[in-house]
């Protein structure tokens, strides 16, 4: 664990001050018992005793008072306290600084390791002034051998030669803490980035333990197996997703059928792979892909390629097309035509603008802007369509609206009016085709398993034969000498773009056609 340097410094005054009571209990022992007596002799033993208790009392006040303050003065402070109290040791000692002077080495040093800088410096500044006024006190008054200075001009030279080595020392060690701080930070966010990296994936990824249990999972995985749990045994969240790693294990060639979860979840497609071995522990680390959107990025690459192809071919048909068209109206301006030719011109018309029809349909499918998503009022956006349509459609045109409940969709509202005009469209024609009357019904509700909207587009029309139900949504197929096969296959297309669904429904007279919405809560990225 990495600390700051505040941390480091209250950590290292906490010592030193041990280190000082420690030396007062030393200095009580060896004043108060007879075997430090014995040990070390007092000129003055009264004046050593009081010194002894005056210094301890003080190095436990200090100690206190570290504990809420922590400023750089502080330090100062305390380093400066201990240094004169050494030194008036020394004094009382008669200038015995030989081994005394040492305990003022130690102080020096220890603030030089809290204090760097001129700060630092004037602690030991402070103690060689100290060495020799006490050395000056003593030749001048007391008349003792001038090799006091000697000892006080040496310790002062190594106070300074400890302030230095010091203020080295810990300036090293605080450019290595600030660079593995730095490192620590830079972990820290290459750490959080590779989590809000995988978070956002829309593969789903889990990371399972040789207990099976789940390590890791990211947002996608627990939307596509409902899992509000992000650790738990594997075989509770999914069982089906259990046995297929069981599988895998044993067979790693083998590629799993796609399952689903729950009736309300996706269809998923798992892949597996093994991790380096972590601890002493082997992980296997497991995908999951929507099969959804998998389908609709293989879409979007078939759409982009037939978007190019037809995008290079399209002036070329276009422009002989024209001049086929434009031939065929100079003709049927021709007054000696017979009846059969102006009817052979009238198909050459016709097919010109189906051809034409097609191209437009195929150009817009290519270029397909990409989805703007949006919440909305089902029902109410419902009753502002079925009012504009009817009045830009046939004044007998009836559409009529079974909704209990208001709804809640997302979708792009512009692509949907478009799949819903397409319905209607096809809707209507197929009721007058039956019963003379352009008659529609439109019923919103929502699946009681998943929850999700649903819109049901209902005619009254002959209804779709069986045989050609599976070929419904298919470009290019139509059973109309006159449609270009694209309406339905262009309205799926802009469903599932949405991560809606279109298909055709069983029904006792008529077409019933469901777009069903995706779940208003969960929003897909």
């Amino acid at each position: 664990m990495i600390i700051s340097n505040q941390q480091r410094n209250q950590q290292l005054l906490g010592i030193y001050n041990g280190y000082r009571i420690l030396l007062a209990i030393l200095f009580l022992a060896a004043t108060f018992t007879d075997i430090g007596q014995q040990l070390v002799t007092f000129s003055h033993l009264e004046r050593f005793q009081v010194f002894s208790v005056s210094y301890a009392l003080i190095n436990i006040l200090v100690a206190l008072v570290s504990n809420r303050v922590r400023t750089r003065a502080h330090y100062f402070a305390v380093c400066c306290l201990d240094i004169l109290l050494l030194t008036t040791l020394i004094f009382l000692s008669g200038n015995k600084s030989a081994v005394l002077g040492n305990l003022i080495i130690i102080a020096v040093a220890a603030g030089n390791v809290l204090i760097t800088g001129r700060a630092g410096t004037l602690l030991a500044a402070i103690a060689t002034l100290g060495m020799l006024g006490t050395s000056l006190y003593y030749t001048v008054l007391r008349d003792t051998p001038m090799q006091g200075h000697i000892n006080a001009g040496v310790l002062g030279l190594l106070f300074f030669a400890s302030a230095f080595v010091m203020q080295s020392l810990a300036e090293r060690l605080r450019r290595s803490e600030q660079q593995r701080l730095e490192q620590q930070d830079q972990y820290r966010q290459l750490q959080q980035l590779n989590h809000s990296i995988i978070q956002r994936m829309r593969t789903g990824i889990l990371v399972v333990d040789d207990h099976r249990q789940i390590v890791l999972m990211n947002e996608a995985a627990a939307q596509m197996l409902d899992c509000p749990q992000k650790s738990a045994p594997l075989n509770l969240v999914s069982p089906e997703l259990n046995q297929r790693l069981q599988n895998w294990i044993e067979n790693p060639t083998l590629r799993g059928e796609p399952f689903k979860v729950r009736p309300n979840t996706p269809t998923i497609q798992a892949n597996f792979t093994e991790l380096e071995p972590m601890a002493g522990q082997r992980h296997r680390l497991v995908f999951l892909d929507d099969t959804l959107m998998l389908a609709q990025q293989a879409q979007q690459l078939k759409l982009a390629s037939l978007g190019r192809l037809t995008a290079s071919i399209a002036h070329e048909i276009r422009n002989p097309l024209g001049a086929i068209s434009h031939a065929a109206q100079l003709m049927q301006e021709s007054p000696d035509l017979p009846e059969g030719d102006l009817r052979l011109l009238e198909i050459i018309q016709n097919h010109s603008r189906r051809m034409n029809r097609i191209i437009e349909n195929v150009l817009q499918l290519s270029r397909r802007r990409a989805s703007l998503t949006e919440q909305f009022s089902l029902n109410q956006w419902l009753r502002q369509y079925i009012e504009e349509y009817r009045l830009g459609g046939p004044p007998d045109t009836r559409i009529d609206l079974d909704a209990s409940e208001e709804i809640e969709v997302r979708m792009d509202r512009d692509q949907f009016t478009q799949v819903l005009s397409n319905l209607c469209q096809n809707g209507l024609r197929y009721s007058v085709m039956k019963n003379g009357h352009p008659t529609l019904r439109l019923h919103t509700g929502v699946k009681a398993d998943t929850g999700h909207p649903y819109l049901d587009v209902i005619d009254q029309g002959p209804g779709v034969p069986e045989a050609i139900r599976e070929h419904l949504f298919e470009p290019f197929y139509t059973t109309e000498t006159n449609g270009t096969g694209l309406g339905l296959y262009l309205s799926r297309e802009l469903c599932e773009a949405n991560h809606a669904s279109l298909e055709l429904l069983e029904s006792e007279a008529g077409c019933r056609f469901r777009i069903t919405f995706p779940h208003p809560e969960k929003r897909i990225h």
